[in-house]
């Protein structure tokens, strides 16, 4: 897949975070490592931003693909920081 698609796929993972006046999130890094030829890696760093664009909370997390077939799939989330909760569910 191509940048935009990824993109798009984070933000279907990422649940509703209006009670902290969230706004969207300001990428400072995005960095893909393969692993194999049916693995890699994808550390993201990033800012979120409440509606008058300040960065409220920094974020670290290092997404683990695969590759299965045609299919590849996330099978794992690492998050680097104290702040930043997420779930495969959400």
């Amino acid at each position: 897949g191509n940048r935009e698609e990824l993109m798009e796929g984070f933000s279907l993972l990422r649940g509703s975070l209006d009670v902290d006046g969230y706004a969207s999130s300001k990428l400072n890094s995005l960095d893909f490592t393969s692993l194999a030829e049916t693995s890699g890696t994808l550390f993201v760093d990033f800012h979120r931003v409440n509606h008058e664009r300040t960065p409220y909370s920094h974020g670290k997390a290092l997404y683990i693909f695969q590759k299965k077939a045609k299919k590849t799939e996330i099978i794992g989330i690492v998050v680097l920081d104290d702040s930043t909760a997420s779930s495969l569910n959400d």
